[in-house]
Parts: C-alpha cells; sequence; structure tokens
C-alpha cells in the first residue's frame, strides 16, 4: 500500500471543521434503482466504509437505520473520522484498518463502501488481496460499491506509467506527489480479478469536463452470492 504518512496532513484535521455530503455517484448506485441491475439495498443492515475519512458516506445509511461502521488507515484519521461521525451525529465504529486487512468477522456486511482507496495499492496482488478482503467480510447476498481512477482523470493523466497498471503521481501540489498507484486503463482488467471473489460485476464510467480539470472514474458494483 501507498505511504499512509499523507493522511496524518495537518489540512486533513483542518478541512473537518467543515460539514461534507454523500457523494452523488455513491447515492445512484446504491440508493436508487435507476442505474444498475444489481438490487439488494433494504431498510436495515450493516455498512463498512473503509477509507471514510469524514464519515460523510454514511449519513444516509444511518439515517435508514443501519448500522455503520468505517476504516482509517492512521491512528490520526480514524480519530477524525470519529469526530466527524458526531459531528454529524451518526452512529458509528471506526477502527483502524487496511484494504487488505480489516478487522471485522467473515460475512459481517451487506455494504461495502470503496470510493477512492483501492488504487492506493502498488501491486495487483495487493489489489487482488483487497478484492478477496472485501469478499471476506460481506455477506452473501451483499455488494462492494468501488470507485476508482479512470484514464482522463488529471491525476491519472499526471502520473508516470511505472510498467504494467503500476504508476506514479508527478504533481507537486498534491499531497499524494511520488506516491504509487495501481490505475486501471480498461475495464476488463479490472473485470478478470474482481471476478476471482465476486460473482457479479457491473461497470459504470463517470467523466466530467471543467474549465480547469477533468474528473474522471471508473464505478465497479460487484455482487456476492
Amino acid at each position: 500500500m501507498s505511504d499512509v504518512k499523507v493522511w496524518k496532513d495537518k489540512k486533513l484535521l483542518a478541512n473537518s471543521k467543515y460539514r461534507f455530503f454523500p457523494a452523488s455517484i455513491m447515492l445512484r448506485a446504491i440508493f436508487s434503482n435507476r442505474y444498475f441491475k444489481s438490487q439488494n439495498l433494504k431498510e436495515g443492515g450493516s455498512v463498512l466504509d473503509v477509507g471514510t475519512l469524514y464519515a460523510n458516506n454514511l449519513i444516509p445509511f444511518f439515517d435508514r437505520g443501519w448500522d455503520c461502521y468505517g476504516t482509517e488507515v492512521t491512528e490520526e484519521s480514524v480519530e477524525i473520522a470519529k469526530a466527524s461521525s458526531l459531528k454529524q451525529k451518526i452512529s458509528s465504529d471506526i477502527r483502524l484498518g487496511f484494504n487488505t486487512k480489516l478487522p471485522f468477522d467473515n460475512e459481517q456486511f451487506d455494504v461495502l463502501l470503496s470510493l477512492g482507496t483501492i488504487h492506493y495499492e502498488e501491486t495487483i496482488e495487493d489489489v487482488k488481496l483487497a478484492l478477496k478482503e472485501f469478499s471476506r467480510v460481506l455477506k452473501r447476498g451483499g455488494c462492494a460499491l468501488i470507485e476508482t481512477t479512470a484514464p482522463k482523470q488529471d491525476w491519472f493523466v499526471k502520473s508516470k506509467h511505472i510498467k504494467e497498471q503500476l504508476y506514479q503521481l508527478d504533481l507537486p501540489s498534491d499531497l499524494r506527489h511520488k506516491q504509487f498507484f495501481t490505475f486501471f486503463e480498461d475495464e476488463a482488467k479490472f473485470r478478470k480479478i474482481a471476478s476471482e471473489c465476486f460473482s457479479s460485476i457491473e461497470v459504470a464510467r463517470c467523466t466530467e469536463q471543467y474549465p480547469n480539470t477533468t474528473i474522471d472514474i471508473w464505478i465497479f458494483k460487484l455482487s456476492k452470492t
């Protein structure tokens, strides 16, 4: 996994004084039946947000009576997540954990969120381990929603291609400058490894172009039967 020290950055703590809101992509993928074929959300259940930080994506689950859990990769970011949960009036269980090592029981969750976290693994083997771990903690009939960087995203474009799937960010203004990431140039490569752990794989891609930047992300909704 990439160096977790960046998640001790003082800017993260400073930003925690503001309110953050659920990601619109997650809301569409999980709370609407219009976008994906798999429809497995129910009124009550348990959700794990991997890399929860400001706990904003737990809000709609808590409002619907779900048990809410989250992980962060440093003790400092765990405390930020806990404080953010209190500020948002969310009852949650936030723990230190990683993509490849989640501190939870087998088949504990109905939904797992990994929004902008899996590309922090530096090898395909570690991505595979992360997906295996996601599957381990999911109940049968549950789903994992994974959001990761796609090729037109600015920091994909500004990263140096080191070898297959491995990139190094070259963006001095970003706190992750010089870190290594696993990016996917096309959906087929991700599908291939995800199929080892999940029975159903749905794919979406969202691209937004602005005068100063481009947002481009893959969205994978993985179901476990």
